[in-house]
């Protein structure tokens, strides 16, 4: 790939609309998916490929921005992430972005009922490194609580 259709940011790049149409050329054919740091992976994924998908189909119920307004909605959302001070507020930023991907593609993700399962997490982790990962939680869709983890 050329130089100039490389991304240099692991945060929310600028260049991107909807963290996923490159803007800097490629007549709105370059896509990237995933290139952020992300704590909701699979679902952002998922938002992502599917708000591709109705883009290259032309299947996106609101009519398409110019590319100016593209850049300007885009500098908020880069704005909004520098100014994030802690994990929770990373969580918070990053369900607002799966509901913003998602507006009009017909994809429905739980994001905003996950934040606290991610708060917990984050808790835990912070709590021991070790255990972290051996902690129980609850399905947003069951409510079955997951099996304790055995011990080696």
């Amino acid at each position: 790939m050329e130089n100039n259709l490389r991304l240099t940011s692991s945060s929310y790049p600028a260049c991107l609309y909807k963290g996923s149409l490159w803007l800097q050329g490629g007549n709105r054919k370059l896509f990237y998916i995933g290139v952020q740091h992300q704590l909701f992976s699979f679902t952002i994924f998922d938002a992502q490929g599917l708000w591709i998908c109705r883009y290259i189909t032309d299947t996106l119920p609101n009519k398409l921005k110019s590319c100016e307004e593209m850049k300007k909605e885009g500098q908020k959302w880069v704005q909004r992430c520098k100014s994030l001070k802690d994990t929770h507020e990373k969580i918070y930023f990053q369900a607002d972005f799966i509901k913003d991907l998602s507006n009009g593609t017909g994809y429905s993700p739980d994001a905003p009922k996950a934040n606290n399962f991610f708060y917990k997490w984050d808790s835990d982790k912070r709590a021991n490194i070790v255990t972290y990962r051996d902690q129980q939680f609850k399905s947003l869709y069951s409510g079955t609580e997951t099996a304790t983890c055995s011990k080696p």
